[in-house]
This record gives structure tokens, sequence and C-alpha cells, in this order.
């Protein structure tokens, strides 16, 4: 075959003693499973399980064609926005 070149591949092992964090102490593969905990989307409003504190002439706006929550504040002294979920995790 014309225009293929010979590739000699070596393999990697990777395991204990050679200083990856993939495997324990005891030599066994790390691994997650990830698990949602909390899940929120604004699809057609703000949604309801945030509170909502501003100060200032900061503002909290919903940007309907993005489904997003916009939290702005101006340059004046003071200005702070905070909203957070109203459930402790």
């Amino acid at each position: 075959m014309s225009g293929c070149n010979n590739v000699n591949v070596e393999p990697t092992t990777i395991g204990p003693g050679d200083g990856s964090n993939a495997y324990d102490a005891f030599g066994r593969l790390r691994v997650s499973n990830p698990l949602t905990i909390f899940d929120s989307k604004n699809v057609l409003s703000k949604n309801n399980l945030f509170d909502e504190s501003t100060t200032g002439s900061a503002t909290v706006t919903y940007t309907a064609n993005k489904s997003t929550v916009n939290l702005n504040c101006t340059e004046a002294s003071g200005d702070k926005v905070i909203r957070q979920s109203k459930r402790v995790m």
C-alpha cells in the first residue's frame, strides 16, 4: 500500500507505584459515580425554589428566550444580589 507508514505503538500500563492517582493503595481502579443532587430549570419563569435579596440598585431579571435569570449590579457602592436555594443540602 502506498502512502502508509508503519507506526510502532508501545502499550502504556497505569498501575500502583507509577505515581498515578488512578489506583488506590490496594491496587483497585478509582472510579466515580456522578449523582445529581439538585437540578433546577427556569423554563417558563424564575424558579420559586430560590430566595432573592437585592441591595441598592441591583436587579434580578428573567430572560424568557434564554431561560436564564440575570443578576445585575451597577457600579454604585453597596449594590448586592443574592439568589440562593431555599433547601439546605
